[in-house]
């Protein structure tokens, strides 16, 4: 798909915006590759409870890449930021699960502070997110349904 003006809306966003939607894409498009590089790792942080863990990092990380995408398609970026949103929730537990259990990412053992600071991001994406890509106007105007309609 080629990008043309109306598949990229740079000219109608301010500047702060634009560079926040940027950031969430450049944290989505690393955060989604990261899950098929090191998919051992997040698997290990998947909560006991959740079936199909591999299968579940994989999906992830396709859904990761595919928020990055879509970012950046006018009419989808409300709704996305939305997503975005229910998706850090739903990624939630697995970063308590790793908080709690110590487990190792990457080959290291993280300090609690960090864990705890890598837990508040998630509030920081998905205000980010709301602001940026206007989800939070999406979500005022159209409530829950917000999240189907683009």
């Amino acid at each position: 798909m080629a990008i043309t003006r109306n598949t990229v809306d740079v000219y109608r966003m301010s500047p702060a915006k634009w560079a926040g939607v940027v950031l969430l894409a450049l944290f989505f498009i690393s955060g989604g590759a990261a899950h098929f590089l090191y998919t051992d790792d997040f698997t290990a942080i998947v909560p006991p409870w959740m079936p199909y863990p591999r299968e579940t990092v994989l999906a992830t990380g396709v859904l990761e890449i595919l928020f990055a995408a879509l970012l950046f398609v006018k009419r989808a970026r409300p709704v996305v930021s939305l997503w975005i949103a229910a998706y850090c929730l739903a990624v939630l537990p697995a970063n308590i699960h790793m908080l709690q259990n110590n487990i190792p990412m990457f080959g290291h053992n993280f300090p609690p502070a960090v864990l705890y600071a890598r837990i508040a991001l998630q509030a920081g994406v998905i205000a980010l997110a709301l602001w940026a890509a206007n989800g939070k106007a999406h979500l005022v105007r159209y409530g829950l349904s917000g999240l189907f309609r683009a």
